[in-house]
């Protein structure tokens, strides 16, 4: 197991990246997910939230040369500092999503969007990050 996530619907990906367009023009595209737990849950921390359907608000942006991320607001726990979810990746110049916890300077959005998904479970096979 890689991580336990809150992972969007179809709808929700396509929203994100529609809204962050003019940004991830040359750049990996993820709008996958927000982490919630890296490796084994935690039975006190995340397990019980497997299968829970939600809804969150896209808040606030941040990027810089290798990655770009936007700020989540929801009250389902993350053991990241600030919850996000990884918007794209500048993999040529040697970005990585995890990078995206790194990022310092956010701006809050005028417009904040809501996105939805399911709490899951994400193993190694089944990440995505497809070119838009």
């Amino acid at each position: 197991m890689s991580y336990t996530a809150l992972v969007l619907d179809n709808q929700s990906r396509q929203k994100m990246i529609d809204f962050f367009q003019p940004i991830v023009i040359d750049w990996k595209v993820y709008c996958h997910h927000m982490t919630i737990n890296m490796g084994k849950p935690k039975k006190d921390f995340s397990e019980n939230l497997i299968g829970q359907f939600h809804t969150v608000k896209i808040i606030s942006f941040a990027d810089d040369d290798l990655v770009s991320a936007a700020g989540v607001l929801t009250d389902l726990p993350s053991k990241n500092p600030i919850k996000h979810i990884t918007i794209a990746v500048n993999e040529i110049d040697g970005g990585k999503p995890m990078l995206s916890k790194k990022l310092l300077h956010w701006i809050a959005l005028k417009n904040p969007i809501e996105v939805s998904g399911s709490v899951q479970y994400v193993f190694d096979d089944q990440l995505t990050g497809n070119k838009s």
